[in-house]
């Protein structure tokens, strides 16, 4: 089983139900779990899940009292699934921008990471249990703030 896929919607075509059966078509092999397993590595990788484990680290990294954070949506990358040998593999790109609490101006972007990989016999375990606890690593990388 192989299949890579980048996640995205374009022109209102695609979208979710078109990833769930593609995902599904390439975890499924006849053992009947493919969309339940899609719908839930999808569940993991969607903005609202990935966006709200990565601001969370954010956070932490920072002082919140002292800075305000806000996404930079337009610059997150399409949210990719790799799909090899049996295991399934995630990344969603979210990009924050820190500002000064007295709103003087940003301080930096942050680029943030959120992978993980799960092999397919845990994913049929996961989906036959209905839970979603899919171990992720977040990475964080500062940039410079844009000037101007």
């Amino acid at each position: 089983m192989l299949g890579t896929f980048q996640i995205y919607q374009q022109n209102g075509k695609g979208g979710y139900h078109a990833a769930v059966r593609a995902i599904a078509e390439v975890l499924d092999h006849g053992r009947g779990f493919g969309c339940s397993a899609a719908q839930m590595l999808l569940s993991v990788l969607n903005r609202t899940t990935s966006g709200f484990m990565a601001f969370e680290e954010v956070l932490k990294l920072l002082e919140a009292d002292v800075v305000v954070i806000s996404p930079e949506s337009a610059s997150a990358r399409p949210l990719e699934l790799s799909i090899v040998g049996g295991m399934a593999l995630g990344r969603a790109h979210t990009r924050y921008a820190v500002h000064r609490a007295d709103a003087s101006g940003q301080l930096l972007s942050v680029d943030a990471f959120v992978c993980f990989r799960v092999e397919g016999e845990k994913l049929q375990q996961l989906v036959e249990q209905v839970e979603l606890k899919v171990a992720c690593n977040i990475l964080i990388y500062k940039s410079p703030a844009k000037s101007g």
